[in-house]
């Protein structure tokens, strides 16, 4: 924790008899100090740490312009330094040095994005380190959930997006639209990641879509009975292309061979 004080260097006074006035910042038991002005040491009250009025007989020591610099200086400072605690800004001795050097952090707001805007640039950004496949099934949730938001009238925003949200979506896929379990778990498992995704670049604080889950099923084996596959052997195809897709079908059926083997 810093704590911030002012004092006067009486040992490094000029030759007409004013001293320094330093400001000092301690961090973690180590002092970092800058001069910010003069004063003759007789006018300093130590206890205030401000420049007292002159008396009576005495030339004006401009005391009301230098309290005013140090009561600015001071709220400036712990403003400063609070702020970087708010943010959870690590304060190293070299912060402190560089806040009296007048160097400071930039607290910039990060930019505010809608949901949409977002998507969007996840999806850009995901051409140039994602595979295609992975590309296009992003592009084929991110349009399922405008047709979603059309279709509903749920509008989606970062925070809108809770546990009604993901009610209302599981009812949309499964029964509305009747897709499999997997379906849902698959945009499940891609809204998720772009949620976490936009939440790395502080476009939202919605931490709620965390708790959605839609574990992937093991589907249903799905194959040709031996009538059946005889039947599809034995069918005349006009189109070649088909005659030969279903050659390597049969084949493969018929040894157990993968595609990429035969």
């Amino acid at each position: 924790m810093f704590k911030i004080t002012f004092y006067t260097d009486k040992a490094n006074s000029n030759k007409e008899g004013f001293a320094p006035i330093k400001v000092n910042i301690s961090l973690d038991y180590k002092d970092i100090s800058k001069t910010i002005g003069r004063v003759k040491p007789r006018h300093w009250n130590k206890s205030k740490q401000r420049v007292s009025p002159p008396r009576p007989h005495e030339k004006e020591n401009d005391h009301a312009v230098i309290n005013a610099t140090l009561d600015k200086y001071e709220t400036d400072a712990e403003s400063y330094f609070r702020k970087c605690e708010v943010e959870k800004i690590h304060i190293p001795h070299a912060i402190v040095k560089d806040y009296l050097k007048g160097q400071v952090i930039n607290f910039t707001p990060p930019v505010k994005k809608d949901l949409w805007e977002a998507y969007e640039e996840f999806l850009k950004i995901g051409e140039i380190e994602r595979a295609n496949n992975t590309n296009k099934n992003r592009k084929t949730i991110k349009n399922y959930l405008k047709i979603f938001e059309t279709e509903t009238g749920y509008q989606m925003t970062f925070d809108s997006i809770d546990m009604a949200f993901f009610d209302k979506l599981k009812e949309h896929v499964l029964v509305t639209k009747s897709h499999g379990y997997n379906y849902l778990s698959s945009i499940t498992d891609k809204f998720k990641a772009f949620m976490s995704w936009s939440l790395g670049r502080d476009y939202h604080t919605n931490t709620i879509y965390k708790k959605f889950s839609a574990p992937e099923k093991e589907g249903s084996i799905i194959h040709l009975t031996f009538p059946e596959l005889q039947h599809l052997i034995n069918f005349t195809f006009e189109n070649k292309k088909l005659q030969k897709a279903r050659d390597f079908y049969c084949f493969g059926c018929m040894t157990g061979l993968r595609y990429c083997d035969l």
